[in-house]
């Protein structure tokens, strides 16, 4: 969300490539936008918002004015609250349930249908080189940077590596193991 909202244009034939060392920077700028979208959107899986889910809330209600929140304590609203938040909790687990179960039973079908076998690039074709430098880092400049560098041309095939050159023609020092792209 943090990428999205730093640089949005990031990535697409007509953006600016220059904008990726000034990312670091900005995420503090979008942080509480961030939050907000991730907390107010609907999660499939739940059918639910968090919000909804953490506070308890009713779904498509007004906001509570303070004024109103001050008035007297009703004991039957608040057990009805009570018992609705129970509810959506256990709706959201339910869904939950049946969205984890759907979804295993689609990457069974998906694997035993699959022959396992070996990817094997041809010469000339474009792969991405997956920096796995970003995964386990703690300096926060990292964090942003895009995990896949842009596409690369196969050159020479080495068993379970290759040899990749830019897309303007230089080559490129060293071998990529074939997990990497």
């Amino acid at each position: 969300m943090l990428k999205h909202l730093c640089a949005p244009d990031v990535g697409e034939d007509n953006g600016d490539e220059g904008s990726w060392e000034n990312l670091p920077k900005m995420w503090t700028n979008h942080l509480e936008d961030a939050m907000w979208a991730l907390n107010n959107r609907v999660l499939p899986a739940l059918k639910h918002t968090p919000k909804e889910l953490l506070l308890g809330l009713v779904i498509n209600t007004k906001c509570t004015r303070p004024e109103d929140s001050m008035a007297a304590f009703d004991v039957v609203q608040a057990s009805a609250h009570m018992a609705y938040a129970a509810q959506q909790w256990l709706d959201g687990y339910d869904e939950a349930v049946r969205h984890a179960s759907k979804w295993k039973r689609a990457f069974d079908q998906r694997i035993l249908s699959k022959q396992l076998g070996e990817v094997i690039f041809e010469k000339g074709q474009l792969v991405q080189i997956y920096r796995s430098d970003t995964d386990y880092t703690f300096k926060t400049d990292q964090k942003l940077i895009p995990k896949w560098l842009v596409p690369h041309r196969v050159t020479k095939w080495l068993w379970n590596a290759y040899k990749l050159e830019m897309l303007q023609g230089m080559k490129l020092t060293g071998e990529f193991s074939v997990r990497c792209l």
